[in-house]
């Protein structure tokens, strides 16, 4: 499989929705980068479902798991540069969003770049990005305590073979191989073209290869 999916529920006043994260891996001109995808599992048709506005009240917990599932995926792939863009012009303003009011833990675990029009540059706050590309900055394997209120909180190193380390909760399933799903195959084709139209950050063209 040329991708690796997470799922996780949003719970509110329309229930549980099973939302699902997609890696897509591609190439381009000899760099890898994985396209992340945001979406909701749709049991009737077996497809993801993106487009659907979920309104369920924990759009900001929704975010902050994305954002703890990034780290957990770089925890084991930690070379991974991963690119993303919103289905439609909101939902990339709500993922900006997201960057925003955890820009300060964000930017202690990961390097992130924003394309306005043309140009990519590192993130800053109050400017409106197309896209964004997220890198990893701190190697350590990291595990995340989970708070009362929010999921990002500060790294802390630690040794994994510690008997008594904290983990958050995971498991890995058998979750059906989205490779061939309509919007699976419609938002790795926008990302492909993106990246072929604007490219990538000058700081990422330096990495070695």
């Amino acid at each position: 499989r040329t991708s690796r999916e997470y799922e996780f529920y949003s719970e509110g006043p329309k229930g549980k929705i099973l939302k699902l994260v997609q890696f897509q891996l591609n190439s381009y001109n000899g760099f890898s980068f994985y396209n992340l995808v945001l979406g909701d599992y749709n049991r009737e048709t077996g497809y993801l479902d993106a487009l659907s506005v979920t309104n369920n009240g924990d759009a900001e917990k929704v975010l902050s798991t994305v954002a703890a599932i990034v780290i957990d995926f770089t925890n084991y792939f930690e070379d991974a540069i991963i690119y993303t863009e919103g289905s439609t012009s909101a939902r990339t303003r709500r993922y900006q969003i997201g960057i925003n009011k955890f820009l300060d833990e964000i930017e202690k675990i990961f390097n992130v770049y924003g394309r306005i029009d043309e140009t990519w540059a590192p993130f800053k706050k109050n400017i409106n990005y197309n896209g964004f590309f997220v890198t990893r900055k701190i190697k350590d394997f990291i595990i995340l305590q989970e708070p009362e209120a929010i999921y990002m909180t500060t790294p802390e190193k630690v040794d994994i073979n510690d008997p008594n380390r904290i983990m958050i909760d995971r498991r890995i399933v058998e979750l059906p191989d989205f490779s061939n799903d309509p919007f699976t195959l419609r938002k790795n084709a926008m990302a492909i073209a993106s990246i072929e139209k604007y490219g990538f950050p000058e700081e990422l063209l330096k990495k070695p290869r």
